[in-house]
């Protein structure tokens, strides 16, 4: 996905947004940008070099825990793109926020 195609290069992955991933226990925030047909394990994936330990995590949004397997779409996310956009919001200055929650488990690193 390095550039900017996925599979075997069948098109050009839609950017979605800038997002916030937030580490709940210690609150360090890494914004990264994430694209539509992304599954949050593949997000992980990418945040996987700020925490080794990021797999034994339980990944939320809104207080709703997320299907790994799924796009931010697919686990009822709106895409808030249209709206920062009619009201002319800097996608930078706001953004939204998935947490990623301690579980008491490093098994995986």
């Amino acid at each position: 996905m390095s550039n900017g195609t996925k599979g075997h290069g069948e098109g050009k992955l839609q950017f979605r947004a800038f997002w916030s991933l937030v580490l709940a226990l210690t609150l360090p925030r890494i914004n990264v940008k994430i694209c539509s047909e992304e599954t949050i394990r593949e997000i992980l994936q990418r945040y996987l070099p700020y925490n080794a330990h990021a797999g034994s995590y339980t990944w939320k949004y809104n207080g709703i825990n997320l299907d790994m397997d799924k796009t931010l779409a697919d686990n009822g996310i709106e895409d808030c793109d249209e709206q920062f956009f009619s009201l002319r919001i800097d996608e930078r200055q706001f953004l939204c926020a998935l947490h990623v929650y301690f579980n008491d488990d490093l098994t995986e690193a």
